[in-house]
């Protein structure tokens, strides 16, 4: 009779987590390329077996994500571990943070993808365009380096907030948190074991076992308590974490004073990307707050910072924008969701410092949206119709067209 052993089964492969042991270097233009050919970018199908491209993709992009670890670390950003206090080997995520917030003349809080690990805005654009350009450092630099000019004179260095909604699943052998991805990319006992299954007493973080809990734990015992009661904070979601944010500030509980919730110190909003849909918001105060303090960016041929929709928004335009608050172009060199976070950076930094330096006196301008110079008066008028009558009737019926 045929038997194998365990110690028969194939090893697990395992790789360095060193760019230049797994034969790539970073050229003048920041880039990762091979150091046989400098032309040729990070390969996955370097092998036929899969589970061989999944160890060493594991190993690489550790590697790219130590590297932007150090870089935002040298920007003045210290590790917090959540829950706070956790010791170093008990679960734990972890999320980046200036030092002193109460100090600080505001605080810009960064939530991002819940697929990407800290700080890492696309694994593709870091694959191909640049280090850089496939993380959130550029946007940090420019928050905490400000350019020197009469916009930005007038307010002191704000705190930084980089929230971390994308690991959040604990793997005790190695005393960190991972993406959904990397869970599976993880060393097994062999490499024809199957993936780990999840348990939810060994791999959740307490307090944050998922995205949105992770969201309210950052928003509700780290910022919250360090701003002092002040209304300054302001919030940048990316993609899906549009959707988290507003579903945490669709409760009028959160914009009560007080009591450790966010809403009554929220300054402003930045929506890049996500599909949160205005029509189904409950919260009286979350609607308001998205009219008047709330700018969403979206990709189109206008140019960077022209207004697309107003809060109710433009039956003229043809790609989504029910937003609920203004909603301005990014551009059209974003063919990624992710790409908005810096192609638009420009101006939503701008907003942000103006917002700032306004404070409770700032209100969104009314302006006239454009499209309607491309439509007669007479089909304006008539989209405009039809566009008050659905609207109407998605917020009867609740979001999607349909409410429990």
């Amino acid at each position: 009779m045929f038997r194998r052993r365990w110690s028969g089964l194939p090893a697990d492969p395992d790789y360095p987590s060193d760019l230049k042991q797994l034969g790539y270097f970073i050229n003048e233009d920041d880039q990762i390329r091979s150091i046989e050919n400098p032309k040729a970018r990070f390969n996955y199908y370097a092998k036929k077996n899969m589970r061989w491209n999944d160890r060493r993709a594991f190993a690489f992009d550790e590697a790219v994500s130590t590297i932007i670890y150090n870089r935002l670390c040298e920007l003045d950003l210290t590790p917090l571990r959540l829950p706070l206090g956790a010791p170093l080997s008990s679960p734990h995520v972890r999320i980046l943070s200036t030092p002193m917030l109460e100090t600080a003349s505001h605080v810009v809080v960064i939530i991002g993808s819940t697929s990407r690990p800290l700080g890492v805005l696309s694994q593709y654009a870091l694959n191909n365009f640049g280090i850089d350009y496939g993380s959130l450092v550029p946007l940090v630099r420019t928050l905490l380096v400000p350019a020197a000019s009469s916009d930005s004179d007038s307010l002191s260095k704000p705190g930084v907030v980089l929230a971390n909604p994308g690991e959040l699943w604990w793997w005790p052998e190695g005393k960190r948190s991972l993406t959904q991805t990397d869970r599976h990319r993880i060393p097994r006992a062999s490499a024809v074991h199957e993936s780990r299954e999840h348990d939810e007493l060994l791999n959740t973080v307490p307090g944050n076992r998922t995205e949105a809990e992770h969201v309210r734990y950052v928003f509700e015992e780290v910022v919250a308590p360090e701003v002092g009661g002040r209304k300054k904070v302001h919030v940048i979601a990316l993609g899906d974490a549009v959707g988290l944010v507003e579903a945490y500030l669709d409760d009028d509980k959160v914009w009560e004073q007080g009591g450790g919730k966010l809403g009554g110190l929220l300054s402003s909003l930045v929506i890049l990307g996500g599909y949160f849909d205005a029509s189904g918001i409950k919260s009286e105060y979350l609607r308001r707050f998205l009219k008047e303090r709330a700018r969403a960016y979206i990709t189109s041929q206008r140019p960077l910072d022209t207004l697309l929709a107003g809060p109710r928004g433009n039956p003229a335009l043809t790609t989504y924008h029910g937003f609920g608050c203004p909603v301005y172009s990014a551009g059209d060199q974003c063919p990624m969701e992710e790409m908005m976070a810096l192609e638009a950076m420009p101006a939503y930094v701008k907003w942000i410092e103006k917002v700032a330096r306004d404070g409770d006196s700032y209100l969104n301008e009314e302006w006239e949206v454009v499209g309607q110079d491309k439509t007669s008066p007479a089909e304006y008028a008539r989209l405009q119709e039809r566009f008050e009558e659905d609207l109407k009737s998605r917020e009867e019926l609740g979001s999607w067209g349909g409410s429990s």
